[in-house]
């Protein structure tokens, strides 16, 4: 029993002490897996500057299209407001025509004399 209780005891040290130099030994990088790495951390700082400056530009395209609506809001009341003041002005002009066509009736036309100066200068 002292053999195998031995034995154990050996097993277990033999265990541990490979599981520590394992543990310790870290485990070498290879030169092209680093650059990978490094080449993916570049990639993704780049990829984050991007998404910002789609960001920002996404912001300033939509501030742009909201201008031109309100723009567009605006060109149309104005066009309204245009058309109706056109509106009055026609009837305003159809209205005046036609009282200057109900006075051509009672107006008789006359001759102008021609100017004749009288002095001998």
């Amino acid at each position: 029993m002292k053999v195998n209780n031995l034995n154990t005891i050996i097993a277990i040290v033999a265990i541990i002490g490979l599981t520590v130099a394992l543990a310790d030994n870290p485990k070498p990088i290879d030169p092209k897996e680093k650059e990978l790495n490094e080449l993916l951390k570049k990639s993704q700082e780049r990829l984050k500057k991007v998404n910002f400056l789609i960001k920002k530009i996404d912001n300033v395209a939509t501030e742009k299209v909201v201008e031109m609506k309100e723009d567009i809001v605006m060109l149309q009341e104005e066009k309204k407001v245009l058309q109706e003041e056109k509106q009055q002005l026609t009837v305003e002009l159809n209205e005046t025509k036609a009282i200057v066509d109900s006075i051509a009736i009672y107006s008789s036309p006359f001759k102008l004399a021609p100017i004749v100066s009288d002095s001998t200068n």
